[in-house]
């Protein structure tokens, strides 16, 4: 038990330096000031002690499940996080999620990470993603999950592998799955083309260290590349108004790409989020999301109206002794 607590403490660390080198300080203070915001009411049920891949021990194949008390047949999330392929932690809390909000709301959520582009560099995280969703199929049931309502979602570097897993068939294909169990995919803000690297001098840095720089590769570990292949599930493409228009263009082109296959695809952009803060966009409080999993909204409590306060004016004369020294 002290081993795994300290491993759980090392893999939050871990988290935490991921997130500062990849972000930078500023975004890096934003970030964790959500996370603990909801550390001060949430209650983490597991830190990444279910490993998605039988006998494998690797301290970044690991998921989290969240799941209701007493829960049975429940839509599933698979969330997958950002960081620019560097890898984390499966503790949703971390990275902005309001647990028990969604577990309120009956939502089941599997939270996955995949092991560090230093590690292993495309196809390596895909290849685990496809793995996660893979144990998630097979074994959400056990948990109260409904294995015929598998959403997938990811944030940043996670929408990209989280939309290549489900478009390019060899990776589920190689668990004898395929994309058509899957009830639809959440992607927020991913980038769709990684062969926009080459048209930059030197290259974009985060992407030719998880997919180098051969223009084939880069193709390859490209989900624009690879609509068409195999089955679409649905898509919902989200970007945040405050993260400028190139956020825009791309969740357009994508969903026009998906449309041009007969995929159901619609773009949302939330108003006043920014890159980082996006990922929020999974919570009951947003229609958009509880439509698209199809779940009802909870009902929001009623806040108390304000009392006006009136001054009563005294009557008579006020009586004696009654002003304090």
């Amino acid at each position: 038990m002290k081993m795994q607590r300290q491993t759980v403490l090392l893999t939050m660390l871990a988290a935490v330096l991921i997130i500062w080198f990849s972000w930078g300080q500023k975004d890096f203070n934003r970030v964790m000031k959500i996370a603990r915001t909801n550390m001060d009411t949430e209650v983490v049920k597991s830190m990444g002690e279910i490993q998605y891949i039988p006998g494998d021990m690797h301290a970044m194949r690991t998921l989290n499940v969240y799941a209701p008390e007493d829960a049975e047949n429940l839509p599933v999330v698979v969330f997958m996080h950002g960081g620019g392929w560097r890898g984390g932690t499966p503790n949703a809390v971390i990275w902005g999620l309001e647990t028990s909000d969604l577990q309120d709301a009956g939502i089941l959520l599997v939270s996955i990470t995949h092991r560090a582009n230093y590690q292993a560099m495309s196809p390596g995280p895909e290849e685990d993603v496809a793995a996660a969703i893979a144990w998630t199929i097979e074994n959400i049931a056990e948990y109260g999950g409904d294995p015929e309502r598998i959403f997938l979602a990811g944030h940043s570097s996670g929408a990209h592998v989280m939309t290549l897993a489900a478009l390019d068939p060899s990776l589920l294909g190689a668990h004898e799955l395929d994309a058509s169990m899957l009830a639809g995919v959440i992607h927020m803000s991913g980038i769709i083309d990684l062969t926009i690297s080459l048209k930059v001098d030197g290259g974009i840095e985060s992407i030719t260290r998880y997919a180098g720089e051969d223009p084939e590769r880069l193709r390859e570990a490209s989900p624009l590349y690879h609509i068409g292949k195999g089955p679409l599930p649905p898509f919902l493409i989200v970007h945040g108004e405050d993260e400028g228009d190139w956020a825009k263009r791309e969740s357009e082109q994508f969903r026009d790409a998906l449309i041009e296959h007969d995929c159901e695809a619609r773009v949302v952009e939330v108003a006043g989020v920014d890159h980082y803060t996006l990922v929020q966009f999974l919570n009951p409080r947003q229609k958009e999301f509880m439509d698209f999993i199809g779940v009802e909204m909870p009902e929001q409590p009623e806040e108390p109206a304000e009392k006006e306060h009136e001054t009563e004016e005294p009557v008579g004369d006020e009586p004696e002794g009654s002003h304090q020294a």
